[in-house]
């Protein structure tokens, strides 16, 4: 994309969406950025019933490139509210019901590096890192937001963080030898409560 363009649509389910996208190309590199707001409703039966369930959600894109260099950051939010679904088994409380949490909601953070770099026409260096992060609601939220208080709240997720590097050889023309070592942090922030 060499320039802009902004975006607009709308449609049933009280849909609309707003996106707005730009890129360039320079000399050694380029850069490109896009962020697109959301609204609708879910389709599922014990959303659609009761329609009320507002869906709001955003992501955002950006990335840069010099050189041998590349950088990228993606954001991602969404909420939607919950739902209640009657259970109509005479043996059960009249009240008996099946209920999410009041509001589900996220956050996802992800960036990225890059580096390519051509020593000779024999040998040629990478690397890359990454990091991803995630906060918001429990998967039980939807589920099993009663079996335990905290699945009615948004928590930690926890991260990833990854990074290898790269070693390409050529001893001849048509054989590539490739060396590397990836090494990667797992962390479960509040989630093992869950898990």
């Amino acid at each position: 994309l060499q320039g802009g363009r902004v975006e607009l649509f709308g449609g049933a389910r009280e849909t609309g969406s707003a996106g707005a996208y730009y890129g360039r190309r320079f000399s050694n590199g380029s850069l490109f950025a896009s962020g697109k707001f959301v609204h609708s409703q879910l389709p599922m039966a014990f959303w659609a019933d009761e329609n009320d369930s507002s869906v709001n959600g955003f992501d955002g894109f950006f990335k840069a490139s010099y050189k041998g260099w590349q950088f990228s950051y993606y954001r991602h939010n969404d909420s939607f509210d919950g739902f209640e679904e009657a259970i109509p088994i005479p043996t059960l409380p009249p009240s008996s019901a099946f209920r999410s949490a009041e509001k589900m909601e996220q956050s996802v953070d992800i960036l990225a590096a890059k580096y390519d770099k051509t020593l000779n026409s024999k040998i040629s260096l990478g690397g890359d890192v990454s990091f991803a992060r995630r906060n918001g609601s429990h998967c039980a939220a939807c589920h099993g937001a009663k079996e335990m208080p905290d699945f009615e709240h948004s928590a930690d997720h926890g991260f990833q963080l990854i990074g290898d590097l790269r070693l390409a050889m050529k001893p001849v023309p048509s054989h590539t030898v490739l060396v590397g070592v990836e090494a990667r942090r797992v962390d479960d922030g509040e989630h093992h409560v869950e898990m």
